[in-house]
């Protein structure tokens, strides 16, 4: 957030009120604190209109000048600035961009599951956005199309495992993710560790909402 000349005045006002601080707690504070989350602030908007100019040049009944006017839009630049603030991390702020941009471009969504979606990408390790997307789409994953095809019976978790060995991700960090992905309701993950045949090995298991969510954050160029 910037920091406004009345609100820097405040700073070192209070400063003074600290014996034998002087301005130095204002300056600290500006210089320290202040400044690092406008830096990301700006980062933030810069990566949003650089997004938003491709979004002008490549649909053709793409006017940003309308913006302004979509409350829908204006609401998604909100919730996800303030997320974007919080974190350093390139794939939550990509994931962020992402959702503000389908929002731009068209994407209609209940104000309520936009609010959860925003949630998800804070909270969300990328494990767990990867864990969704194979999910989603087994047969995307060479690895686990490959183990589908040498086996004749056993649990869709072994082909899962083969996309995502323990060297990427510890069996108990796994179990922890898709946990989290059947709680919030994006993945109905209870019945891979039943024993199967090869119908059941490729099989999808997100959810409407879980395909949604990769939808959202999936980008819209």
């Amino acid at each position: 957030m910037r920091t406004t000349s009345r609100e820097r005045r405040s700073i070192r006002e209070a400063a003074t009120l600290i014996p034998g601080a002087g301005y130095a707690i204002g300056q600290i504070v500006e210089r320290f604190v202040a400044a690092p989350l406008q830096k990301r602030r700006d980062q933030w908007f810069t990566k949003v209109g650089e997004g938003l100019r491709d979004l002008q040049d490549r649909l053709q009944d793409f006017d940003p000048s309308k913006l302004d006017e979509n409350d829908d839009f204006v609401s998604a630049v909100a919730e996800a600035t303030a997320a974007a603030v919080r974190t350093a991390k390139e794939e939550k702020i990509e994931a962020l961009r992402n959702g503000v941009l389908n929002i731009a471009a068209g994407l209609q969504i209940d104000e309520i599951l936009r609010g959860a979606f925003f949630g998800y990408i804070e909270r969300f390790s990328p494990a767990h956005v990867r864990v969704l997307k194979l999910l989603s789409d087994p047969s995307s994953s060479p690895e686990m199309k490959e183990r589908a095809s040498q086996m004749m019976a056993g649990a869709q978790m072994n082909v899962l495992r083969a996309a995502l060995p323990e060297s990427v991700i510890s069996p108990a960090a796994l179990t922890r993710v898709m946990s989290d992905l059947n709680r919030e309701g994006l993945a109905d993950t209870g019945g891979m560790m039943t024993m199967g045949t090869s119908g059941v090995f490729l099989a999808k298991r997100t959810t409407g909402v879980g395909d949604a969510f990769l939808q959202f954050i999936a980008s819209p160029i």
